[in-house]
Formats: structure tokens, sequence, C-alpha cells
């Protein structure tokens, strides 16, 4: 006898059992908590960070917040030209929250620390000292703008610089013109309201003139010119002078989208970078155009230095040709450096030497002086206190190797050679110059004349064993001040001017401690 199939319509079974249910009301969810034990172990504090007063008396213990709150995350923002902006603000979307702030003197040790009061109201970000260590500077950020405050050492109290609002989108540098005197990026006095779309213009269209370019996979690039007309509002920027005791301020020079900022010599002159149209829709902002300017301490253009090229269909890991990496020497001399490719910028063509570094000083007119050839690509400089020397970094990519050469900035000695080794050999890291901060603000490598101190990882087969050493510089040899034990991990953080040495020391068991070390045993 054949089987029987009843077919029942779906449909309707459906509409039975969903009839035959009373429907469940969607509840609220909100964030589950861990339990206590994990809870505990996630709101323990991160360990500090430390930012040394100038003149080496006082040590600001800076503690920041471990996790981002989701109001903060929640904030909207433009993702525009490879940023992401929030508006509201005129800054990044994320940016390094600080909890708390306590000073602690280095001078007498049986001082007690001064706690540094953070009003409610926004996220404090960013702990700066003034050159002459009587001050320090915050940004706070609110739902409204980013602010710019003021703190005393002596007392630790602070205050807001009242009618100053920053632009830190591009660029949160600020150039001391004076002991309490800065030049700041803030949003122009007349800026209206952001540009509005309801509909775009028309298409967007973009060529392809039958040349060979490497693209790269880039985020939040801009698209359309509605997007250029966004960059360009949330991006301009002017040049703000503050008078930090007074707290009165005025807007100098002309709006632009800067992008650089340093100061040149120690009369006040500035070195100023300004983004320059048509943008591109291929890469991100830092590799947009730029006009290179020397301004004086108000804003005015002395002298205009020339342009950075655009980075677009520049081979893989090459550069574009012409000036590029400007950098300001904070001497007397006044003088700007750049580094210009010699081998086109294309790292397939075999040359004996990369990169050349040149020079040009005032009236920063004609043309600029070779200074030093580099066999690789030229990355970083750092100029060393005295005026007459720096320290350029270089590297082969084949080779995946690193020179370092101490400079005679006036040609009058060879380059001394530092580091010659393969970019991944820690164990020949020489380690990195301690700095000092000038009266002009700028940081420079410290030296007495006759050496470098330097810090470095101390890798080695048995892990991190951080060292100080103090290198000379007439023949580049070291002689090892400190070195960390297999019974601790310590860190050097500074050199005093008593030749003290301030470390952090910790161990598996032990968070790190600060500790004043001195004698010739250190």
């Amino acid at each position: 006898m054949p089987t029987k199939h009843i077919l029942v319509p779906v449909a309707l079974a459906l509409a039975t059992t969903m009839h035959g249910a009373p429907a469940l009301a969607a509840e609220a969810q909100i964030y589950q908590q861990p339990s206590p034990e994990v809870r505990a172990v996630l709101d323990a504090k991160g360990l500090p960070s430390h930012v040394l007063s100038p003149d080496q008396h006082t040590l600001g213990i800076v503690e920041l917040r471990r996790y981002r709150q989701v109001a903060e995350l929640a904030r909207p923002i433009l993702r525009l030209a490879g940023k992401r902006i929030d508006a509201a603000a005129n800054g990044p979307q994320l940016t390094p929250v600080i909890e708390s702030i306590r000073l602690r003197e280095l001078t007498q040790i049986d001082a007690p620390m001064r706690n540094v009061p953070l009003p409610p109201g926004g996220s404090f970000y960013q702990m700066r000292w003034s050159p002459d260590s009587q001050h320090f500077l915050l940004n706070r950020r609110t739902p409204q703008a980013t602010e710019l405050w003021v703190g005393e050492a002596a007392t630790g109290k602070i205050r807001q610089i009242e009618g100053v609002r920053l632009n830190t989108v591009l660029e949160d540098t600020v150039a001391w013109v004076g002991p309490d005197e800065i030049v700041a990026l803030t949003v122009p006095d007349q800026r209206g309201a952001a540009p509005h779309f309801e509909a775009p213009f028309g298409p967007t269209i973009q060529e392809s003139l039958g040349q060979d370019s490497p693209e790269r996979t880039l985020q939040d690039l801009l698209k359309n010119s509605q997007d250029e007309a966004m960059f360009t509002h949330y991006a301009t920027s002017s040049l703000r002078r503050i008078a930090l005791r007074s707290g009165t301020s005025r807007q100098v020079g002309e709006p632009g989208l800067y992008a650089g900022l340093q100061v040149i010599g120690q009369q006040g002159l500035l070195l100023t970078e300004r983004l320059l149209p048509p943008f591109s829709y291929q890469v991100t902002w830092d590799d947009f155009a730029r006009q290179v300017e020397v301004r004086d301490g108000y804003g005015k253009l002395v002298r205009d230095l020339g342009t950075i090229k655009l980075k677009e269909n520049v081979p893989v890991e090459g550069v574009i040709t012409g000036p590029r990496n400007y950098w300001a020497s904070p001497y007397p001399d006044a003088s700007v450096y750049w580094v210009d490719a010699l081998d086109g910028g294309d790292l397939r063509n075999k040359v004996p030497h990369r990169d050349r570094l040149m020079r040009l000083g005032p009236p920063y007119q004609g043309e600029g002086k070779e200074v030093h050839r580099t066999a690789g690509r030229m990355g970083s400089m750092s100029f060393v206190e005295g005026g007459n020397r720096a320290i350029v970094n270089d590297t082969d990519r084949d080779r995946l190797w690193l020179i370092t050469d101490l400079l005679t900035l006036d040609s009058s000695a060879k380059p001394l050679r530092l580091q010659d080794r393969a970019l991944r050999d820690r164990y020949k890291d020489a380690g990195q110059p301690l700095m000092r901060v000038l009266p002009n603000g700028r940081s420079v490598a410290r030296s007495d004349g006759e050496r470098l101190l330097l810090v470095g990882a101390g890798a080695s087969a048995d892990g991190g064993r951080p060292f100080l050493d103090s290198m000379r510089l007439a023949d580049g040899m070291s002689t090892r001040l400190f070195q960390s034990t297999s019974t601790h991990y310590e860190r050097p953080l500074a050199v005093l001017a008593d030749n003290r040495v301030v470390t952090s020391r910790e161990t598996f068991a032990e968070p790190p401690n600060l500790v004043l070390r001195s004698g010739p045993d250190l």
C-alpha cells in the first residue's frame, strides 16, 4: 500500500505557532561586568610614565588611563586623508588620557610629592615642560574644543588659557619664542561653520596615463571634492602667540594648513610647513605637497624656501626627488638643513650614495651647501649640544643595515662612525643619546663638548640589561657607567647635573620604583 505524504503549508504552520505563543518584549541590554576578581585585575593602575624638567630638578609622574571609555569611542569622527578626526575637539580621534600627575623634587629627596589637581569636565593629555622648568603645559579635550592649560611647577596648580582653542589635527607642537611665550596652532578666529553637502556636485574622475605606478592599500583617503573641503576646513589652523603668565594671546600671520612648526636658532624665527592643494586621493596627508617657509615670531614671512613634492607615483620604499625632511638648527647660526635624493628616489638604481644633506643659512638666499653624503637612505638627524655637530642615521634596505655617523657640520673634520651593524642585531646596539632641552625649547643630544651619554636596552642572550655609556667624541670609544644586573631590571631615566643617575628598577615580584644612584660605582 503506497505511503501517503501530508503537506502542511509552512506559512500556515508558522502563523499558528506564532499566534499561539505570546510575544516577548525586547529587554534593554547593557554591558556586562566580569567577576570581582577579574575586575580587580582590570582596574589595577598601569605603570606611570616620567617627564623630567629641563633643569633636572623636578620629575613629573604621569599615570595614564589604561582602557578607553565607551563614550570616547562613540564620539563622531571624520575619516579624511588618512586621519580620523574628532571634529568637535579639532584633533585626532584618540589621545592618551592622563588620570593623575604628581611632581617629585629630585634635589630634596625628603620633600613631599605635589599632586596636580585635574578638574573634571574633560580629559587631559600631553604634559610638556617649559624650557625654564617653571611651568608645564597640558591639553584638555572637552566635548566642544581642545583647551590649553598651564601649570606652575612650584605649586602644581593649573589654569586654563582662556580664549585659546588648539587645532591638533595635523600638528600638536608648540614653539617657544620666549621664557613664557609660545606660538601654537589654533582654530582660526574667523572660521565659519563646516561645509554641509546634501548631494555630490558631480562625478569623481581619476585618470590613468598609461604609466606603471605602484598603488598602496591605505585607509581613510580623500574620495571627492567634498572630502577635500571638509579636510581643508578642519585642518586649517592659525599661528597664535600666547603669553603664559598673563594669559593673553593674539593671532599672528595668515591661517593655513600648517603641518610643521620648529624654532630656528635663538632669535625667535620659525620654520613652518604648509600643505598645498591639489590633494591626492591615493596617499595620506603626510605625503601631500608642502610649502616650507621661514617666519618671524609674529608669523610674518621672512623667506620662502620652496616646496616638498607630492609623494605620488613613487617606487615602493622610494622617496621623492628634490628636498625633503627639513630640520632647523637650534643654535645661533640659524641654518636650515634638508635631505635630497641622489638616486632619483628609487632604490633599484645602483649608486655609491643615496642621499645628501644640504644646508642654507641666513639670509636664506641662493643654493644650499652640501654637508654630507650617505650610502643608504638617510632617516633622522639629531643636533648635538655645542652647536657644531649632529648625529645622522641611514639604512640600506637590501642589506637591512644601519649606519650612524657623528658629523661636524662645518666639515672641519671627517665623520665619526658610531654604529655599523645589521638592523636586527640588537646585541650591537650602541644606544640612543640622552637629550637636553635648550632655552628655546629645542632638544639636543646632551654633551659636555668631549663626551656623549648613551642609553641602550642592553639586549643579550640572558635578556635585556639596560645600560648607560659615556662615549668620547674624539674617537667613539665608550665607557660603561652603569648596567642593570641579573637580579633586577633597571633602566636609566636621567643623569642629573651633579652626575647622579635616576633609574627605574623592578623585578618579577616588585613593581617599578625610582632609584637615585650616585658615587663612582653607581
